[in-house]
C-alpha cells in the first residue's frame, strides 16, 4: 500500500486535472467529492462524536467506515396518522462489497403528554416493493402489507418508550440493510407505528408518541460496515508504538529519516472533506549507503546491496522508503449523507533501507 503515498505525493507535486484526480480517489477508494449542487448540511453531532472517538468505534473487528444518511423530503411530515410514521434513505453510498455489521434509525421522540408516564409498544417495520422480494433468499421474511398489497413489511425492533420522556431512540434495522445490499436496492423504506401497552390508561390530553424533524433532531440511518481490507487495529498499534523516527528531522544529515509533509485539503480545493483539515503525512528521504546511521532501520538485504554497490556500479543503491505506516481517519460528505471511514498506511512512522 505504500503506492498510495507515492501516487498521492505524485499528486500534490503537479497540476492535475480532473481524470488524474479521480484516479487518485479511485486508488484511496474514496467517492471523491459530490455534485456541486448538493445541498451540504452540518454534520449531525452524532457522527461528529463519533468521529471524535473513532480510535474507539473503527477498528477492532468492529467497522472499517459509518455512513450517515438523513431522512429524504425532511422539509415535509413523516406522520402517517397518529401513530404511524413513514422514513426513506437512500443508501446509493454504500459500497455493496462492505458487509453490513451494524444499522439504525434514529429519530427524535418529543413529549407526548403533560401527565402521568403513558408507555407505549413502539414498532419499526422495513417495507419493500413486493415485486422486489421475489425469488430471492429474504422472501420468507416478509408479510403483505394490510395497507398497501403491493409491498411486503418485515418487524425489525420493538421497543417500549414512555410518552414523556423526551430522548433519541435508535431502532436495529441491520437485517434490512442486509437485503437490500443483497436484493441491489437503493433506497431503504421504513414505518414506525406505536400503541399504548395499556389503553385503558392512555389520558384524554395525552398525544401518545411524537417523532420531531426539527433542526438538528432529523431522523438518520447509521450504518457501520467493514470492507474487509484495512486492517486497522495493526497500524493502530503501529502508530501508538515508539518509532525511531519520532526524532526531528535533521537537514544537516544526508542519511534515510522521515521528513515532513503536510496534507493540506483545503489547498487542494477538497472541502466536501469535513475533518481533518489536513494530516502530517510524512515522507521518507536520505541515502542508504555503507555508512549506514546507527538511528536508521536497515533490512539485511539493504546492507547487502549497499555492498555490492560500492563494488558495481551497475547496482543501485538501496532505496530509502517507508517501513511502518499508520492509518488516517476521515470524515467527509458523500452525494448522499456523510461518510467516516479509515484508511489504511496513510501516514510514514518509520522510514528505513531497503
Amino acid at each position: 500500500m505504500v503506492w498510495l503515498l507515492l501516487l498521492l505525493y505524485h499528486f500534490l507535486l503537479r497540476c492535475s486535472n480532473a481524470s488524474e484526480e479521480q484516479e487518485l480517489f479511485k486508488r484511496l477508494g474514496m467517492p471523491g467529492p459530490p455534485n456541486e449542487d448538493t445541498k451540504r448540511k452540518d454534520p449531525p453531532s452524532f457522527m461528529m462524536e463519533l468521529y471524535r472517538q473513532h480510535n474507539r468505534v473503527l477498528g477492532n473487528g468492529l467497522a472499517t467506515s459509518i455512513s450517515s444518511f438523513d431522512a429524504i423530503d425532511t422539509n415535509q411530515s413523516h406522520e402517517i396518522s397518529g401513530d404511524r410514521w413513514s422514513f426513506e434513505f437512500s443508501i446509493a453510498d454504500l459500497d455493496p462489497v462492505e458487509r453490513v455489521k451494524e444499522a439504525h434509525v434514529r429519530v427524535y421522540k418529543i413529549k407526548g403528554s403533560k401527565q402521568k408516564e403513558t408507555p407505549y409498544r413502539v414498532t419499526v417495520f422495513h417495507v419493500l416493493e413486493r415485486e422486489r422480494s421475489l425469488d430471492s433468499s429474504v422472501s420468507d421474511q416478509y408479510l403483505v402489507n394490510p395497507f398497501n398489497s403491493s409491498l411486503v413489511v418485515r418487524l425489525l425492533d420493538t421497543q417500549i418508550l414512555e410518552s414523556r420522556q423526551s430522548h433519541w431512540v435508535s431502532f436495529n434495522v441491520e437485517k434490512a440493510i442486509e437485503a437490500l445490499q443483497e436484493l441491489g436496492v437503493k433506497m431503504a423504506k421504513f414505518e414506525i407505528a406505536s400503541t399504548p401497552v395499556n389503553p385503558i390508561d392512555v389520558a384524554p390530553s395525552s398525544r401518545g408518541i411524537r417523532f420531531t424533524k426539527s433542526r438538528g433532531k432529523q431522523p438518520s440511518l447509521i450504518v457501520f460496515t467493514d470492507d474487509g481490507r484495512n486492517s486497522v487495529e495493526d497500524d493502530r498499534d503501529t502508530r501508538n508504538s515508539q518509532s525511531l523516527d519520532s526524532i526531528n528531522y535533521d537537514p544537516s544529515q544526508s542519511h534515510c529519516q522521515r521528513k515532513e509533509l503536510f496534507i493540506d485539503f483545503s489547498r487542494l480545493g477538497w472541502s466536501w472533506i469535513i475533518g481533518p483539515p489536513g494530516f502530517d503525512a510524512f515522507m521518507c528521504s536520505g541515502e542508504c549507503t555503507l555508512t549506514f546511521n546507527n538511528k536508521m532501520q536497515i533490512t539485511n538485504h539493504a546492507y547487502l546491496q549497499a555492498f555490492l554497490e560500492s563494488k558495481h556500479k551497475n547496482i543501485p543503491k538501496p532505496c530509502c522508503s517507508p517501513r511502518k505506516l499508520s492509518p488516517m481517519t476521515l470524515i467527509y460528505y458523500t452525494e448522499n449523507g456523510i461518510k467516516m471511514k479509515a484508511y489504511e498506511e496513510m501516514r510514514v512512522e518509520q522510514c528505513g533501507c531497503e
